[in-house]
């Protein structure tokens, strides 16, 4: 076993026992508290899909949510629950949108920390006769899975969306207490990474074969309860008033975004070299990355060509980055696939080096466009091709328009899966597919210490404080030191 590993270990096995001892003895915020310290480990080491201690502890303690000793469902009523709480970003204003388009009433429930960041979802919202309630998860975990479960007595919806990220221990122990009661459906926006909540749904939603194999062979999903299904994009046409590094309607530029912890990971920057040596044949050219995080390697490109290569950060009118850049380039090792999509629907290419399969089945008939290569000199040639001769470009581009899904075929879909618990669609065959050298990469870039520190020593998790002593004075230490907690 990696060194690292057996490290993380050892932290995975304690936080096991304690969540086991807690939930025996009745202590029910402590159970939760090493139950999502032990998520948010697993998906930051990413070795393992699924957790079944956790999941069977959760299962086990959603006895506890009081329900109805009568549920009388609204057929027409819908319940989304979303614990990101992101405007733009992901899937969920599509969502709301395809849902109040389908002609349901729906009942949105984020966190309260969302309450007045999130305009394009309120207007979503407002357009049917639906609700926005808020849940303050900075309070415990048990409050917070009781005010969600307040949300499902006051409205009884037949069908409940769960859309969250991977260690939302109360949002899956609500979830898991309506089994047999509701309708649930877990869309599964992190199909390449551990997530909890792998017993908290009747259907979920994959959008590529990665997804679904990884459902089935990794995370114990019977294939009957996978349902095959994409999602539209939700454009947004405001116009953000900060400033760009050049002018995108003159310059010629390569466009480049998103988390840029998916452009680290493999030993030979690929994704580096790929922009140096384009930029280096191409002196008329420019680069663009729209994103956020550790930016070492992209300043060592800035610092190589200070003129002609930018680092900006997101911003909510990124799409017309996309409307009028030459091309886009995915980010390697791990790829974009909502990124991808944004591409496509703004008619230009999304450019690929490919990684395994996970970067397989985002678009509809991708295998037929031509934007996946697998090598750093075809990606090159490609580029340079693209660059040098448009009449060649524009011909690529021009079969991207049936490549990503409508609004309108979205809300049709939906409306089959809320109503008949199907989208119409399937994988036909689910093949295993191998992610092994994909997880690896998450173990090169680890930093144990980080690691940590982000996921125990937290306000909300505060009952481990006995348990885990030096982490939370290491972690007030760095509040005192940075300010920052």
């Amino acid at each position: 076993m990696d060194q690292k590993l057996k490290e993380i270990d050892k932290y995975i096995t304690r936080l096991h026992a304690i969540a086991s001892r807690s939930s025996k003895a009745g202590k029910l915020d402590k159970a939760l508290a090493a139950i999502g310290a032990v998520s948010s480990i697993q998906y930051s080491i990413n070795q393992t899909y699924t957790d079944d201690l956790a999941e069977e502890i959760l299962k086990y303690n959603s006895a506890q949510i009081k329900l109805p000793n009568e549920y009388c469902v609204n057929d027409d009523t819908v319940l989304f629950y979303d614990g990101f709480g992101l405007d733009l970003r992901g899937w969920a204003a599509s969502f709301v949108k395809g849902i109040v388009d389908a002609g349901f009433t729906i009942i949105y429930i984020t966190k309260e920390d969302a309450k007045g960041h999130i305009p394009h979802i309120e207007h979503e919202v407002g357009k049917g006769k639906g609700r926005i309630e808020y849940v303050n998860i900075n309070h415990s975990y048990i409050t917070s899975a009781s005010i969600l479960n307040s949300f499902f007595l006051q409205y009884r919806p037949k069908t409940a969306f769960l859309y969250t990220y991977p260690s939302d221990v109360s949002a899956v122990l609500v979830f898991d207490a309506y089994d047999g009661l509701v309708q649930r459906i877990q869309i599964d926006l992190t199909d390449h990474a551990f997530w909890l909540g792998s017993k908290a749904f009747d259907y979920i939603t994959e959008s590529r074969i990665l997804g679904a194999s990884n459902a089935v062979y990794h995370r114990g999903v019977s294939k009957e309860k996978i349902q095959k299904m994409d999602c539209c994009l939700y454009i947004n046409s405001d116009m953000d008033e900060a400033p760009l590094p050049f002018d995108i309607y003159s310059e010629k530029y390569i466009f480049s975004g998103g988390a840029l912890y998916k452009t680290l990971g493999d030993k030979e920057h690929l994704y580096y070299k790929i922009i140096d040596i384009v930029l280096n044949n191409n002196k008329d050219v420019r680069f663009l990355y729209a994103g956020n995080g550790d930016d070492t390697e992209l300043k060592k490109l800035i610092d190589s060509y200070p003129d002609r290569a930018f680092h900006i950060p997101e911003r909510p009118d990124f799409y017309r980055l996309f409307e009028n850049c030459l091309f886009f380039l995915n980010t390697y090792p791990m790829f974009g696939g909502l990124m991808m999509r944004f591409a496509a629907n703004a008619g230009k290419i999304p450019l690929t080096l490919k990684h395994d399969s996970d970067h397989s089945g985002i678009l509809i008939g991708q295998d037929t466009l031509g934007i996946t290569f697998d090598t750093l000199e075809e990606i090159v040639a490609e580029a340079n091709r693209l660059i040098r001769d448009e009449d060649y470009r524009r011909s690529k581009e021009s079969k991207l328009k049936s490549a990503v899904l409508s609004q309108s075929e979205f809300a049709v879909i939906l409306r089959r899966l809320i109503t008949e618990g199907n989208t119409g669609d399937s994988f036909m065959d689910i093949p295993e597919i191998e992610t092994l050298e994909f997880r690896k990469e998450y173990l090169n870039r680890l930093d144990i210490d980080e690691l940590l520190l982000k996921a125990i020593p937290t306000k909300l998790n505060k009952s481990l404080l006995a348990s885990f002593p030096r982490l939370f004075i290491q972690k007030a230490v760095r509040r005192i030191k940075h300010d920052k907690f």
